[in-house]
């Protein structure tokens, strides 16, 4: 007998929960959770910004692409510290212009 919970069935959960991740997915998974609780105390519309730009960095590198994955990790290692110091209160996202 199956029991299905929230649209997925118990067999189905369990191969999604038996699922090893590598030490750099762990990290960029932590990593991103960190970032929506900072998301949550910094300014508004943060959360989104991050949710945005970690999704673009899932599609943007090749899992084979270990040395820019670990270089992005380091460098948003690096903006979230500044983003949990007390110093920070907005932020603004800039794009460059596009030609008409």
């Amino acid at each position: 007998m199956r029991c299905v919970l929230d649209g997925i069935s118990e067999d189905t959960s369990k191969i999604f929960m038996s699922i090893k991740h590598s030490k750099l997915q762990l990290a960029i998974l932590s990593l991103y959770k960190e970032f929506l609780r900072a998301g949550k105390r910094g300014p508004p519309g943060l959360q989104e910004y991050v949710r945005m730009r970690f999704r673009e960095g899932a599609v943007k590198y090749k899992r084979s692409d270990v040395f820019m994955i670990e270089y992005e990790l380091r460098k948003a290692n690096r903006q979230l510290n500044e983003l949990n110091s007390s110093s920070v209160t907005g932020f603004q996202v800039f794009s460059p212009r596009k030609k008409d």
